[in-house]
């Protein structure tokens, strides 16, 4: 799709807030945003001035994807639309497709279709960006040097709890490896800006962490590069995944990350590692109808498990729990 589309347009000659631009109909945009967005009525403002403030060069379209909210956020989202008609496109989702891969890729199908731009830049609904330069700098250096895929920046990191997460403070400028990224998690996400045709993502299995799949199969293409500049905040709060990691959701992870394993078989030390750390949360629930078959699991993983006390306390818990059942 991407092979046959045009990018066709004079730049300004210096950046202009994107609100105050005009381009013609017929000028594609070279970047758009996507929002994902679901219950961040206390965020999207944020997020989304955040993007309002961006002064580029080039045309820029703002996506918006709300994911059947059930607070004020798609009513938030449609003020925006309405005041901004020909810069702001909304999907807003009847139904909330999180939890079945299935309906998301049916019922998200609309949306997709509308990212169009020669590149992405990803902002999630309660994330927000702080650098009004900041998607000039991205895509004047994406323009110029070919051999990378994608590049990011710093994060500032806000939580609700007021602890010290500043968990990209190890961040430098320079190029980084898909294998040092993947070690530390090193790409805030809200800080990316990649190559959209090269976005292929397909798996086989539900992903949770769909950007690291993402940031992953897009280094096996090119290069990432770290900006020196921090030019967004990345909020850890309640409603986030890792602090609403439950059994079933663990499960998933554990699943997703075998998947990783066979998928980037150069990183299945990587995969490994951490798949094992989610089978330590899965087995630590008691009340889990199928723990027998994780702690399994577990001694598959760590040979060293076989024939100990471990591993007749997980026969035990087997019988038990399939007697239950009959």
């Amino acid at each position: 799709m991407f092979d046959d589309i045009k990018y066709n347009y004079t730049p300004l000659p210096e950046p202009t807030p994107i609100t105050e631009q005009d381009w013609p109909d017929d000028v594609l945009p070279i970047v758009h945003t996507r929002t994902m967005t679901y219950n961040h009525e206390n965020y999207i403002r944020d997020c989304i001035e955040g993007i309002l403030m961006q002064k580029t060069t080039f045309p820029v379209q703002v996506l918006i994807h709300d994911d059947a909210s059930t607070d004020r956020t798609a009513e938030i989202v449609r003020e925006y639309e309405v005041k901004f008609p020909r810069l702001i496109k909304a999907y807003y989702q009847e139904e909330n497709t999180y939890s079945d891969k299935e309906k998301k890729k049916k019922l998200r199908e609309p949306f997709r279709k509308w990212r169009i731009g020669k590149y992405e830049a990803i902002c999630e609904g309660d994330d927000y960006w702080i650098d009004p330069y900041k998607l000039e700098k991205q895509v004047d250096f994406l323009e110029e040097n070919d051999e990378y895929v994608l590049s990011f920046h710093k994060a500032e990191v806000i939580s609700e709890t007021n602890k010290e997460v500043q968990i990209y403070d190890h961040l430098v400028e320079g190029e980084y490896t898909a294998r040092a990224i993947y070690e530390k998690w090193s790409i805030p996400t809200c800080s990316v800006v990649y190559r959209q045709k090269l976005d292929k993502m397909v798996s086989p299995v539900p992903i949770v962490f769909g950007d690291l799949f993402r940031f992953l199969s897009l280094l096996e293409k090119g290069k990432g590069y770290c900006h020196g500049f921090t030019g967004s905040v990345y909020r850890r709060h309640s409603m986030g995944v890792t602090n609403n990691l439950t059994t079933a959701l663990s499960k998933k992870i554990y699943f997703q990350y075998k998947y990783f394993e066979k998928r980037f078989p150069q990183y299945k030390d990587i995969s490994r590692a951490t798949a094992i750390r989610y089978l330590d949360k899965i087995t630590s629930d008691k009340t889990d109808d199928e723990l027998w078959k994780f702690r399994f699991y577990k001694i598959w993983h760590v040979k060293k498990l076989f024939f100990r006390p471990y591993f007749i306390k997980t026969l035990f818990i087997m019988c038990k729990q399939l007697i239950s059942r009959n």
